[in-house]
């Protein structure tokens, strides 16, 4: 008996030994997995927006219905995931070859080599090497070789000058596959950011960006990509309330998707619901670990709440080997604030020089090194063709639009800055606080029009509460 009873524990000892080294091999589905891409060099045979393109599209199959919390490695701060993922990739002779390493606590717990026919069979490979179910692989990526790697060029471009070629690529790719969620989504992308970019951009244009978003979400319902983008378009239209109801849903269906609550934190702050908007980001940090947030957004709820050193943190120092003209900006912005006006005419001169940055950004941050540099009639001069070249624009982007007006104040103009703060809450802009708060516009209060103004705000803000109560973020 006692044999048996001392067989029968090694047994089990065995086999929980082996379902723990087992556990051990694939991520943790309730701890954060740090996405990385090996340098450049590790992807032979793609083009660096192949790359990054590649990056985007394998995360959308990493979080799509797996519980898993995925975070890009360029937005984790200190103390992130403890788990990363690491990944390179080749093309020899029309093949594909992978290469995944798996890290724990900074050291490697399990490699990987696959190689398959075609880039979706290595995404399929991998999953299945993750102990993963692949559930989205048939649903975003297209099965054509060539038109994976179009689609990978597309997700990650911004359109520059021209947007034809792009959307005939799209458009080649949805003519064979207009099952594949992910080129919908990609010529949604794209027709958004050319809208936001080019006044020219013809009506029609806006109405079928959000027929290609409604589109991609009809065909994968659960992939937070698809509801965080659209939700930000929702957002800059001024449409608040569909963007939360949107988001709120999908994170309904992804709990654990962290980008959904920075797009519910943006919809919220906009509306001027800084608690809800903070209460997105806390439970954002808590699925990812602290984070600077995805590329081509900036944190603005703690700029808004007063959290200026939080605010600072998570911009970081920036760097000149690596321009990102939004976050310098507000980098610049952020030193003006503060009394740095050197340090602030520094950033904002990096910001206007980034090649192939935000226009919209790269052109404000000019504005502000003008007037720095004591040049206030050329400053203003250049501040009031970018307000009229933004007037007929179709997604107005009334935050955006709320940074000219503060422009204006900090140059002087307070009717000016005062007649933009009208539009940007015409155009849904709605946080109360910082029209109350922001130094850039102390020249504009005071008067009767702020007085209705703020009065405007109020009424709005009471109606978004009433609608949007503390208890929908409780996340």
């Amino acid at each position: 008996m006692r044999r048996f009873v001392l067989l029968f524990a090694l047994l089990a000892a065995a086999v929980t030994g082996v379902l723990e080294y087992r556990r051990n091999l694939r991520p943790s589905s309730r701890a954060p997995l740090e996405l990385r891409l090996a340098p450049a060099t590790a992807f032979q045979g793609l083009t660096p927006l192949e790359r990054r393109g590649f990056g985007v599209l394998f995360k959308d199959c990493l979080e799509y219905r797996t519980g898993l919390a995925v975070v890009e490695s360029e937005a984790v701060l200190p103390g992130g995931p403890q788990e990363a993922l690491t990944v390179s990739l080749e093309r020899p002779e029309g093949k594909v070859r992978m290469h995944l390493v798996l890290q724990r606590a900074g050291r490697p717990v399990r490699t990987g080599d696959l190689n398959a026919d075609s880039p979706d069979a290595a995404v399929g490979a991998a999953l299945a090497w993750l102990g993963l179910e692949d559930r989205a692989r048939g649903l975003l990526l297209p099965r054509d070789p060539a038109f994976f790697w179009d689609l990978a060029r597309m997700t990650a471009s911004r359109p520059a000058g021209s947007i034809e070629g792009d959307l005939d690529v799209c458009g080649r790719i949805l003519a064979q596959e207009p099952g594949c969620a992910g080129a919908w989504l990609a010529r949604a992308r794209l027709l958004n950011n050319h809208i936001l970019d080019d006044n020219r951009a013809p009506a029609h244009l806006q109405d079928r960006c959000e027929q290609d978003f409604l589109t991609a979400l009809a065909l994968a319902p659960d992939c937070p990509r698809a509801a965080t983008l659209f939700g930000r378009f929702r957002t800059e239209i001024g449409n608040q309330r569909a963007a939360l109801d949107l988001l709120l849903d999908a994170i309904r269906r992804s709990p654990r998707a962290p980008r959904l609550y920075e797009a519910v934190a943006y919809a919220a702050r906009s509306a001027g619901l800084l608690e809800g908007a903070s209460r997105a980001l806390a439970r954002r940090d808590a699925l990812s670990g602290p984070s600077r947030g995805e590329a081509d957004i900036t944190e603005n709820t703690y700029l808004y709440r007063g959290e200026l050193d939080r605010f600072e943190t998570v911009l970081g120092p920036g760097s000149a080997t690596e321009p990102d003209a939004l976050r310098d900006f507000y980098r610049g912005y952020a030193r003006l604030l503060r009394g740095d006006r050197a340090g602030a005419a520094r950033h904002f001169h990096r910001a206007a020089a980034t090649p192939g940055g935000n226009r919209a950004f790269m052109d404000l941050a000019g504005v502000y090194e003008l007037g720095l540099a004591g040049r206030h009639e050329a400053a203003l001069e250049e501040l009031r063709r970018l307000w009229a070249e933004r007037i007929p624009i179709r997604i107005p982007d009334g935050e955006f639009t709320f940074k000219l007006a503060e422009a204006f104040g900090f140059l002087g103009s307070p009717a000016e800055a005062q007649d933009v703060a009208n539009r940007a809450f015409a155009q849904g802009f709605g946080c109360l606080r910082w029209y109350e708060q922001s130094p850039f516009l102390a020249g504009a209060r005071g008067t009767l029009r702020w007085a209705a103004l703020e009065q405007h705000l109020s009424e709005r803000l009471a109606l978004m509460e009433a609608t949007y109560p503390r208890s929908r973020f409780e996340f």
